[in-house]
């Protein structure tokens, strides 16, 4: 059974589902994901430990700090981990385990030391601390073959001594993300050269350089003049998420891509969004306020080419932020084109709003609205206390 409890739900629901649904067929479970997100501490590690049978574990926004050791150990068929933190105090731990998979947001970039045979795929999202190069003789044994990496401007060097001594030879697949990119770095011999010829390579670059452009040799390179942000990254493109302003190429087939996120100036009749998402769910957008008052027999084309080439019959997620260059005053949604565009998205699900200066407009548009499936809507701004919310009690 794998069981899921990372959704948005009270600490009572929370509690009543783990206690009385999931903790008595805990021999049952072999995959659990749980979050203490919106559920202030609900989740109590020291019970984790009944679920022997457990394959998978993945832990989001828990405090595992303190508790690794006696977490992790009596779960014997653990192979696969997904957990916020390890810290240096911790990494010994992970000379015994007999984990295949390990992704941490943050840990210590000694880590590399600690890794034993049976671990196979490391992701990690930032390091922390300076690698002690002195340690190289009392490496242990790894068979690392899946490396993925989020690195800062300081990890650099660090991670080029990793590659060269300890683990770039065996890798098979590896993933470098970085926004600190310096050009006096070269990537292809400082770096990648260290890989083997048959290492599957991947890597996505964005970050500010100033007045130039920046190009690397076997790679997708962009330039944006307006922001002087450059984008490098390999092909096929890398990740699950795009920045709409890197879509320069209508050669493309960005199948990987699940999330999109659009920022549309007032100069909208100069955007223009190439390439190919067939597996786009999910878009994240800011629009100029002068756009939001477009007449409304533009309505339609409109919609169509602020959202081409996204199939937006597929999309379950609609996050509306603030443009970031806009005055307050000016901030808002018109209702009547957010009814368009939601008609447009009949599979919608989860739906959120920024600012919620107009939250009462909103509201309209969702009691009118009866053609998608929305199941969530957020709210993270400020509510105003005049405003009634019973309408979306009576959403399908």
């Amino acid at each position: 059974m794998h069981v899921d409890l990372s959704q948005n739900m009270s600490r009572v629901d929370f509690t009543y589902n783990f206690d009385h649904i999931i903790l008595p067929r805990y021999d049952q479970v072999f995959s659990l994901t749980l979050s203490n997100r919106n559920k202030i501490d609900a989740v109590h590690l020291p019970i984790i430990k009944r679920f022997t049978n457990l394959t998978t574990l993945i832990l989001i926004d828990i405090d595992t700090k303190n508790s690794l050791e006696s977490l992790l150990l009596p779960l014997e068929s653990l192979q696969i981990v997904k957990i916020p933190e390890i810290s240096s105090q911790n990494l010994n731990l992970l000379n015994v385990l007999n984990i295949t998979s390990l992704t941490v947001i943050i840990c210590d970039i000694n880590i590399f030391y600690y890794l034993n045979s049976t671990i196979k795929s490391l992701t990690v999202q930032r390091f922390s601390n300076k690698l002690d190069k002195k340690r190289q003789s009392a490496i242990v044994e790894n068979n690392l073959t899946y490396l993925d990496i989020t690195l800062e401007q300081r990890d650099w060097s660090d991670i080029e001594f990793i590659l060269q001594h300890l683990i770039g030879r065996k890798l098979k697949h590896f993933l470098l993300k970085t926004n600190n990119f310096s050009t006096d770095f070269d990537l292809q011999t400082r770096f990648l050269s260290w890989l083997n010829d048959s290492c599957n390579i991947e890597v996505f670059i964005e970050a500010g350089i100033g007045d130039h452009e920046v190009s690397i040799a076997k790679f997708q390179n962009y330039y944006d003049i307006e922001s002087r942000t450059f984008c490098i990254h390999s092909l096929p493109y890398p990740l699950n998420h795009l920045n709409m302003k890197w879509c320069k190429d209508d050669r493309l087939n960005y199948d990987r891509v699940k999330r999109i996120k659009l920022i549309i100036d007032k100069y909208y009749q100069n955007y223009k969004c190439n390439g190919k998402f067939p597996n786009v769910n999910q878009i994240e957008f800011s629009m100029h306020w002068s756009i939001w008052k477009t007449n409304i027999d533009q309505y339609s084309t409109l919609i169509d080419q602020l959202f081409f080439p996204f199939p937006l019959h597929n999309i379950q997620t609609l996050k509306l932020d603030e443009f970031k260059q806009s005055r307050s005053k000016r901030s808002y949604y018109s209702e009547q084109l957010l009814f368009e565009m939601l008609k447009r998205m009949p599979n919608l699900k989860n739906l959120t709003f920024f600012p919620s200066r107009n939250l009462d407009q909103m509201v309209n548009v969702l009691e009118r609205q009866r053609i998608n499936k929305i199941e969530e809507i957020e709210f993270p701004a400020r509510q105003p206390t005049d405003v009634d919310l019973s309408p979306l009690r009576d959403l399908p």
